[in-house]
């Protein structure tokens, strides 16, 4: 609130490691700001400001799309954050669609960012931090009526797109070595 000026809240966020939360809703559309504000940005805030990034033009600043895609595409990063693939999943479906479900902003998605959200559903798998399914057989089923066509409950999904996604978390769970 003392610093007017981008300027200002670029210096507050370096000086004071300052989150998201921590800066001025009016700032948060200022493509400098969003640049510095993801150099410590959290791979999920990354992933849930996307929209924001392209939308306003800072993943055009300096390093801005670089830092994004590395964060991304980083294995402990994602593994150290938790993220679950149906989480990912939704991301890539909101942000591949330029509009999200809530309001009216639209963005041109970049194809390097969805690209890289690829690479991070398939390292989200690896954040689910489960033992592997050892030495018993296992039925993954599936069904498949028209009911599934569906929209999943809280979700852009389908409910096709959704059990999916889970079956192949189950899959990638299963250790077939033996």
């Amino acid at each position: 609130k003392t610093a007017p000026t981008s300027a200002g809240v670029i210096q507050a966020i370096n000086n004071g490691r300052l989150t998201w939360e921590m800066v001025p809703t009016e700032m948060l559309n200022v493509p400098e700001v969003l640049s510095t504000l993801v150099e410590t940005m959290p791979v999920m805030a990354t992933i849930r400001q996307l929209n924001r990034l392209t939308d306003t033009g800072a993943l055009d600043v300096g390093f801005t799309l670089p830092n994004v895609i590395s964060k991304l595409t980083d294995a402990d990063e994602v593994q150290a954050s938790g993220i679950h693939p149906i989480f990912v999943l939704s991301a890539i479906k909101t942000y591949g669609a330029g509009k999200g479900d809530k309001g009216n902003k639209t963005w041109i998605p970049n194809q390097r960012i969805l690209d890289a959200l690829q690479k991070t559903f398939e390292l989200a798998f690896s954040s689910l931090n489960q033992e592997p399914i050892q030495g018993v057989k296992t039925l993954i089923a599936v069904d498949v009526s028209a009911s599934m066509r569906s929209p999943a409950s809280g979700s852009n999904m389908l409910c096709t797109e959704a059990s999916d996604a889970l079956c192949l978390t189950n899959l990638k769970q299963i250790d077939d070595s033996e």
